[in-house]
């Protein structure tokens, strides 16, 4: 499921964060804070959406609609899509970030 290779991703992030905060300071540690946002608000949508199938609760349009944009990505205009666009802004960030610190 993808949700399972996400949380193994998140949690190998997190162990390869304590390693860069002891050696580059706490700013590598707050670039991550914006991904893990994105990464909660996923959780929260994909929770809303099982639970709207399961008729446990009815959401407005809006909301339906707001999180479809989350959870799905339709293959549209990248640009319109704004949570995938805050992801890839957020991962940007931590690769400039990082990139000049590396040694190969």
């Amino acid at each position: 499921m993808r949700w399972n290779r996400l949380l193994e991703a998140s949690s190998e992030m997190h162990i390869e964060l304590l390693e860069s905060e002891v050696i580059w300071g706490r700013k590598a540690k707050q670039l991550v804070t914006d991904l893990e946002n994105h990464i909660k608000k996923l959780y929260i949508a994909l929770i809303t959406h099982f639970q709207v199938l399961e008729g446990k609760i009815k959401p407005t349009e809006e909301k339906i609609r707001q999180n479809d944009e989350i959870i799905y990505d339709t293959g549209g205009d990248k640009k319109d899509n704004e949570f995938s666009n805050g992801i890839r802004k957020a991962v940007e960030r931590i690769e400039e970030f990082i990139k000049p610190r590396l040694r190969l």
